[in-house]
């Protein structure tokens, strides 16, 4: 089925809540991959932590790898094939992280367990020079980020049929969005 024009609208609408970079009191959104996210920790000024920075890798399996100003790290796992055992303040702060990226940077961390989406938009996200594939489903966006080496519209398509059947052999219609930047439709 092809997407009616008043459904392109609003994902073109939709388009610039994935292109800044995100940030709150405590995280800020410092670089996304295919194999992981890195978040920026902004420390609470009464607090007194050298963490720096938190990495989680993405997939069925999680690595959560601390970093420490002094560049010491400490990881930890969780997912399909089994968890670390952590503290349960640490249990908190893991979760506080997961939610800033997959509630408030719509990133999908666990990209095997999302639902079929009904809408993709294909596009180059100039923020952090990459193609981003951004997925309509449930009447929310979430954003994936291809690797460096993804260098057209057509290998970010193929990257998405990688994930979802739906789209391996559809149609795409390239439009504008309101900001100028094009945009490829996925037509399913």
């Amino acid at each position: 089925m092809n997407l009616t024009e008043a459904t392109i609208k609003a994902l073109q609408g939709k388009l610039n809540e994935g292109v800044v970079y995100a940030q709150n009191n405590l995280f800020k959104l410092e670089n996304v991959n295919n194999t992981e996210v890195l978040v920026e920790y902004r420390k609470a000024y009464e607090e007194k932590t050298d963490l720096k920075y938190i990495r989680i890798t993405r997939g069925k399996n999680h690595k959560c790898t601390l970093i420490y100003e002094d560049g010491n790290t400490y990881s930890f796992s969780w997912g399909t094939s089994g968890c670390t055992l952590i503290s349960d303040s640490l249990n908190q702060f893991k979760w506080q992280v997961v939610a800033f990226i997959e509630h408030e940077c719509h990133i999908l961390l666990d990209i095997d367990t999302m639902d079929v989406p009904n809408g993709l938009l294909i596009f180059y996200n100039y923020h952090f020079n990459a193609w981003q594939l951004q997925f309509e489903y449930r009447n929310k966006n979430a954003n994936y980020w291809c690797d460096k080496n993804v260098n057209n519209w057509e290998e970010a398509a193929k990257v998405a049929g990688e994930f979802f059947d739906i789209f391996k052999n559809c149609q795409y219609q390239n439009t504008k969005a309101e900001t100028g930047i094009d945009i490829w439709v996925a037509q399913i």
